[in-house]
């Protein structure tokens, strides 16, 4: 909360030349203004308003009006102090080297953090039994069963729904979905041409799946593009049903999903293991908000 305070407190300031204020006076005021010190390490780095405007305007023209909320702004200092203290950490660690400066601080992370993250978490420390957990937890990422989609035609009087069946049989799919933007009765799906998506047979994990007795009619139907043999009595109407796609159920392996979900867990655990390196060194050089003489 501190932290955030902090960039309050120097709000106006940091967002007038990311096109949020006026802008500053003369153009001595405005390095002014750029050159202020937010947070700092003394005698090692300082974060000045102007980086975080830079920042700021990397971004995306849409994404920049965020940066209004304390949160987001808080965040993306944070993010910037982070790197700076892994720059500072890694030039204690390892010095410097002969490079271009811009990639050095990139080289000597990396680097960094091979010694203080990698040798520790890497994709052969996760254990098989982890790998195996996470197969047994998440089934549904791995076992899918088989999805069907249908259009249909609804209306209340069977006798049409008869004679709209004929018309179905005969007509190809857009024909039909004409049928049902001319003919149907279901708000939600006559100005699609009667398409209820894709579905389970159970009606499972669909958010708004059709009746059990249209599963049951197109679940019952062998190839896209068949029209069920008769109507299908649906609440107080009749439904004249197409099968109209087809998702053969998926099936993975333990053998085969364990390459993938092996990475997943390193990237999760490695970001972790950052994380926490980060904490360490935000106690261990305790940055401070500071102001520029």
């Amino acid at each position: 909360m501190r932290f955030i305070l902090s960039l309050l407190l120097l709000g106006n300031a940091l967002l007038t030349n990311a096109g949020m204020a006026e802008a500053p006076q003369s153009v001595r005021d405005d390095e002014a203004r750029r050159a202020r010190v937010i947070y700092g390490v003394k005698g090692a780095w300082s974060l000045t308003v102007g980086e975080v405007e830079d920042a700021i305007h990397e971004r995306p023209a849409f994404e920049r009006a965020r940066y209004r909320d304390p949160k987001m702004l808080g965040a993306l200092a944070r993010s910037l102090i982070d790197q700076k203290l892994l720059a500072q950490r890694a030039r204690l660690a390892h010095g410097r080297e002969p490079t271009a400066e811009r990639g050095l601080k990139e080289l000597l992370i990396q680097k960094l953090l091979r010694g203080e993250v990698d040798r520790r978490v890497s994709l052969e420390s996760i254990a098989d039994s982890d790998v195996s957990h996470y197969y047994q937890h998440h089934t549904s990422e791995f076992h899918r069963p088989e999805e069907r989609r249908a259009h249909h035609i609804l209306v209340v009087d069977r006798r049409k729904a008869l004679e709209l069946l004929d018309d179905a049989r005969r007509v190809d799919m857009h024909g039909f979905q004409e049928l049902a933007k001319q003919h149907s009765a279901d708000p939600k799906t006559q100005q699609r041409g009667g398409d209820l998506g894709y579905f389970f047979r159970t009606g499972e994990g669909n958010g708004n799946p059709p009746s059990p007795a249209l599963r049951q009619a197109v679940f019952g139907l062998s190839d896209i593009g068949d029209v069920y043999e008769r109507p299908i009595h649906v609440g107080n109407g009749w439904s004249v049903v197409k099968l109209t796609g087809l998702r053969p159920a998926e099936h993975q392996s333990l053998v085969e999903a364990e390459p993938a979900i092996r990475r997943l867990l390193w990237q999760e655990r490695r970001a972790q293991a950052i994380g926490a390196y980060l904490r360490k060194l935000w106690r261990q050089y305790d940055p401070q908000l500071r102001q520029a003489p």
